[in-house]
């Protein structure tokens, strides 16, 4: 699931680091105002270009070429209707590959729906608040058949704890940041997946915050 809102920062890294420990990125506008990065390796040979525009409607545009100024990918942003925000994947063919719409429901949660290339809600994610003010996030793994929800809590010490439930209830992994006797935050996790799920986990949290 990760694989689809990453897409492009996958494309780069691969791209910036097959061949070279350093690399130089650079900025400059053309005359259509759009933005240009180029990045090249270590020895200036270029190995992706991204191009930051906008069409007609004022939509944002990203464009993913690479080092032979082959289209990979694009990526567009933009509105529908309603207000709501729109991010459309598409492929070097300009087929959409995947879709996320990020809206708010009548409670004012947080809700963020990933479509696939057919259209098919594939997962979504509600951020909201619990009764203590507390941060609740909620996955829908529709792909993977499974629910997912996130909980974080602060103790009276100022401790932060983050708990992944399953849709039964149990807990998977458990995440307490918390401070020493030198003032120096200390994090203790307890899971009880193996270390491939654990992994997959950890990723769905740092997604959620990045």
């Amino acid at each position: 699931m990760k694989t689809i809102l990453v897409l492009s920062s996958l494309f780069l890294t691969a791209c910036l680091s097959a061949a070279a420990q350093s690399y130089k990125i650079t900025n400059s506008v053309n005359l259509f105002g759009d933005t240009v990065i180029i990045h090249q390796d270590s020895h200036g040979i270029k190995t992706a270009t991204v191009t930051i525009s906008k069409d007609l409607f004022g939509n944002r545009i990203k464009t993913i070429t690479d080092g032979n100024g082959r289209k990979v990918e694009s990526v567009k942003q933009s509105k529908d209707l309603f207000g709501n925000d729109i991010t459309n994947f598409y492929d070097e063919n300009s087929m959409i590959k995947a879709s996320i719409k990020r809206y708010k429901d009548m409670f004012g949660n947080e809700i963020e729906s990933t479509s696939g290339s057919d259209g098919q809600e594939i997962r979504s994610v509600k951020k909201s608040k619990d009764i203590f003010g507390n941060a609740v996030v909620d996955i829908d793994d529709k792909r993977n058949q499974r629910k997912l929800t996130i909980k974080n809590s602060k103790d009276i010490f100022g401790n932060i704890t983050k708990n992944i439930v399953d849709q039964n209830g149990k807990e998977l992994i458990s995440i307490t940041s918390a401070k020493n006797i030198f003032g120096e935050i200390e994090t203790t996790v307890k899971c009880s997946e193996d270390r491939n799920s654990q992994r997959e986990l950890l990723d769905i949290i740092r997604e959620l915050e990045d």
